[in-house]
């Protein structure tokens, strides 16, 4: 058996470094998150602890739908067919979006039952509500970031995906968190509002992204 060619083992981690730092700053930052949750109360930690785990739960639908993209963006490349990869990116995008319509529904309105069923203090239930609510309809808008992000991984775009993600939210949105919940006291509805604003400028940012077709010229 041959030895692995020097140039595959670049190109290797060329792509999975940045990914795995993507993902260390990611979890690292939901950690953040429960920190801050901390310092406003046992009660809003109890709190954000149902509401990260009913979200990342709806999403688990847009990351199926990021990683068809990844695949059927990929494989439209290795065949020299940008346009055909474009449009793998934004169909499977609009589907997402319209699935997690569905699901944002489900989560949203019936807050109160959900957050009945997992958490028995009647406070942290007052307190959640509002930002089940506000996740709810971010849902659908948070599939955009998610889907066309796998997209331009899969395009091999993976260091420009990289420091969005870790700009965003190590330099944007912990920082306003814990400014706006913590030090000026709007709590647990105001770090929420932080979170969806930023998840909501990560869409976006994704968006345009893939929008401008620089990822097209990615060489892997």
């Amino acid at each position: 058996r041959g030895a692995t060619p020097p140039g595959t083992v670049r190109n290797v981690l060329r792509l999975s470094v940045p990914a795995g730092m993507q993902n260390l700053f990611m979890s690292a930052g939901f950690v953040a998150l429960y920190r801050i949750a901390q310092l406003l109360g046992t009660r809003e930690l109890a709190a954000a602890n149902v509401l990260i785990n009913l979200s990342l739960t709806c999403l688990l639908p847009a990351m199926g739908f990021g990683l068809a993209a990844a695949t059927l963006v990929g494989q439209a490349l290795g065949r020299r067919a940008p346009d055909e990869a474009k449009r793998w990116g934004w169909t499977t995008m609009f589907i997402s979006c319209a699935t997690l319509v569905v699901l944002g529904v489900v989560l949203a309105a019936p807050a109160r039952t959900w957050l009945g069923l997992l958490m028995k203090d009647v406070h942290a239930v007052e307190l959640a509500t509002a930002p089940l609510i506000l996740l709810g309809i971010a849902q659908p808008f948070d599939s955009v970031g998610l889907v066309l992000m796998q997209a331009l991984i899969g395009a091999g775009y993976v260091r420009v995906v990289t420091f969005w993600s870790i700009a965003l939210q190590w330099a944007l949105f912990l920082p306003a968190a814990y400014i706006i919940g913590v030090r000026y006291g709007a709590g647990l509805m105001g770090v929420w509002i932080c979170l969806a604003i930023y998840r909501g400028l990560f869409s976006g940012v994704m968006a345009l992204t893939f929008a401008r077709d620089n990822w097209v010229k990615t060489r892997i």
